[in-house]
């Protein structure tokens, strides 16, 4: 299988408690409109602490994904998820929705083991 290059742009962006993107101008692929308000009902049930939030994934200006955090790290881990939209598969976006989410937690709570 051959690497895909990651795009210049490709970066996370964070999902208000409220449920919204937090960047303004994205346009949301179908089915994502449901899973911000799973989201927004989410923190409501759970508590809105970042960065352990969710967050969309975005290529060249277009949403391919997202990834969460489960919760907060606990004893020098971070629990993560992802996924990639149908047709962003293959592109190498879940490896850096992972990696990006690791960064994240690297920088907020220090070093997190390899």
């Amino acid at each position: 299988m051959t690497e895909t290059a990651a795009p210049a742009d490709f970066h996370l962006v964070p999902i208000r408690e409220d449920g919204s993107p937090a960047q303004t101008g994205l346009t949301l692929p179908s089915g994502l409109a449901e899973m911000l308000e799973g989201t927004r009902a989410l923190y409501a049930a759970t508590g809105f602490a970042p960065p352990w939030i969710s967050y969309l994934s975005v290529a060249t200006g277009r949403v391919v994904g997202g990834g969460a955090f489960v919760g907060a790290t606990r004893d020098g881990a971070a629990e993560i998820a992802y996924f990639t939209l149908p047709e962003a598969r293959g592109l190498g976006h879940a490896g850096r929705t992972a990696a990006a989410l690791i960064r994240i937690a690297r920088a907020a709570a220090g070093r997190i083991p390899r």
